[in-house]
């Protein structure tokens, strides 16, 4: 059997990756060759630098690489002195700035033309984009007059101009005409009444007005100054557009997905592997190393305020229980698209965005508890744009709890009633496909409740019983105690999920409520709270201890 895995050292120098093909994504193995679309994350590192100034030239500067990037898709528009035909993905090559060897792509078929677009197939030779002129690297780029050759027609060209086709821009912008048929697309237009509602929240955080209109949840940052607006545009960018547009890929693998056809599944697998580039980026390296910038690096980061990380969701640090079991459903739809059952992949993927809404929630519900003690305006701004994030499909679930949150989250109130926050968002765990033991309870850094966790009640009696090939029939209270490796094979090979669907779910559940009457601890202001080392922070309740 073909081993996919290529290993890698991924090289951060001047803020450029350097990744080769087939990289393994934080344990998911893509079929195809995506290190260019996880580049992405590096467009939102070089954002954030710019608009850290806090300047107007700082906020232009990131506007620019927002709307033109500078890693991804590198394409050079070339001017031909004679007019030329050629297909798309034939294979031509040129002469670089630095004397080397220019390869690429043909972007898209050219008839006729004196303009041809060729992609880059070194997507980071040359990185030239919004970037600023220190950032930019021209060196791998075209040379501005010369040839280019597809190795039998040699071609005189006397311009270049070099421009990256994908965005975070993009990601938004384009809803409209590439997701109008999408669930979660038309969750955030049904509540926001426009496709490109992210962009808006996010260019209004970049001019710090309200010029943009939104229904529902105002992106009014008039109110804020630059901390506010820093907030808006780093995490509307991250948990908005780009959050959309991997469940995008998702749907588009699965409308590409061809019933029946064993292992001849090209075009559903990449867009499948698209997806799970633009969910972890590059930066967080293949084994889970770096710092990040996308939603996976945001799951790891809330599970240790959460006391959700780790196999079973009970630990204070490492990977989050929702990037495990993510990972595993990124490599059991990707098997499930390669063996031609594009139903079952379809399954997969629904289960696969909806989890991706838990560090949304947590997100959430940690910055209506700093709101609640009078937090400032950054962690105010990083509220309301988590709640941004999330509110669509809380709406979808009941508009009556994704009021609350609105009125609670707004950008306008500078206060904002946690509990009640918490309880909406309990009320439509269920209708969301969410589990109180993926969300957990806000810690405090002594490892301590702020805010108490949820349970998640089994909707199935204890006593209901299937029948299994290996150790006959077995009760869903039984299961429920199987450890989670044995657990997970009855579930998937022994029929259990029919009859046990809650005790099999991600986060399990319990068949009788625990006493939740215990008030959380009295509220602090988290800020002036002075965190104790790593090594001495308490776990949660029933956590256990971290093994090295």
């Amino acid at each position: 059997m073909f081993n996919y895995v290529t290993f890698f050292t991924l090289v951060l120098s001047s803020s450029r990756t350097i990744a080769l093909d087939f990289n393994p994504i934080v344990g998911y193995i893509p079929g195809s060759q995506v290190s260019d679309h996880g580049n992405m994350d590096l467009d939102q590192s070089a954002m954030e630098v710019a608009i850290a100034l806090k300047s107007d030239a700082g906020y232009a500067a990131g506007i620019a690489v927002y709307e033109n990037g500078g890693n991804s898709k590198a394409v050079a528009t070339v001017t031909l002195d004679e007019k030329a035909s050629l297909i798309k993905s034939t294979r031509m090559t040129g002469t670089t700035v630095d004397g080397g060897i220019a390869s690429f792509t043909v972007y898209a078929d050219t008839t006729d033309s004196n303009s041809l677009q060729l992609k880059y197939v070194d997507f980071l030779a040359c990185q030239v984009g919004g970037l600023d002129n220190d950032s930019q690297n021209t060196d791998g780029c075209l040379v501005s007059t010369g040839t280019i050759t597809d190795g039998t027609t040699t071609l005189d060209y006397s311009g270049v101009e070099n421009i990256n086709k994908r965005t975070l821009k993009g990601f938004s912008t384009a809803v409209e005409s590439k997701m109008f048929e999408e669930t979660h697309a038309i969750y955030n237009k049904d509540y926001y009444g426009v496709w490109d509602y992210a962009d808006r929240w996010v260019m209004n955080a970049f001019n710090g007005n309200s010029a943009n209109e939104l229904n529902n949840f105002k992106a009014d940052f008039e109110s804020y100054g630059g901390d506010g607006r820093i907030e808006g545009v780093k995490k509307g960018t991250a948990y908005m557009n780009v959050f959309l547009y991997a469940i995008h890929e998702w749907e588009a693998a699965i409308v590409k997905c061809v019933p029946g056809a064993v292992f001849d599944q090209t075009s559903a697998i990449h867009a499948w592997d698209e997806g799970v580039a633009f969910y972890a980026g590059n930066l967080v390296g293949t084994a889970n190393i770096g710092y990040g910038k996308l939603v996976y690096a945001l799951a790891n980061k809330r599970c240790t305020n959460f006391g959700t990380c780790g196999e079973n969701g009970d630990l204070l640090e490492g990977t989050s229980k929702v990037n495990l079991e993510l990972v595993k459903l990124f490599n059991r739809g990707h098997d499930e698209i390669n063996s031609g059952d594009c139903e079952a992949a379809s399954t997969t993927k629904d289960a696969m965005a909806d989890m991706m809404y838990v560090p949304l929630v947590q997100g959430t519900i940690k910055y209506a508890y700093y709101k609640s003690v009078g937090e400032p305006e950054k962690a105010q701004a990083e509220g309301a744009t988590f709640a941004a994030a999330v509110l669509a499909r809380v709406h979808a679930a009941d508009p009556s709890a994704a009021k609350i949150i609105a009125d609670e989250m707004a950008i306008s109130k500078t206060t904002a009633d946690a509990d009640k926050v918490k309880s909406a968002f309990e009320s439509v765990y269920k209708k969301m496909n969410i589990n109180c033991a993926l969300v957990g309870g806000y810690l405090d850094d002594d490892g301590e409740y702020y805010m108490q966790p949820c349970v998640t009640t089994c909707s199935e009696s204890k006593d209901k019983t299937f029948s299994t090939q290996d150790v006959g029939k077995v009760n869903c209270g039984t299961l429920s105690g199987y450890s989670n490796g044995f657990k997970s094979y009855m579930c998937d090979n022994e029929g259990a999920a029919k009859s046990c669907p809650d005790t099999c779910a991600a986060g399990g559940c319990k068949f009788s409520k625990s006493d939740d009457s215990k008030k959380p601890k009295k509220k602090k202001n988290p800020s002036n709270k002075k965190k104790p080392k790593k090594s001495k922070k308490k776990k949660p309740k029933n956590a256990k201890k971290v093994v090295r």
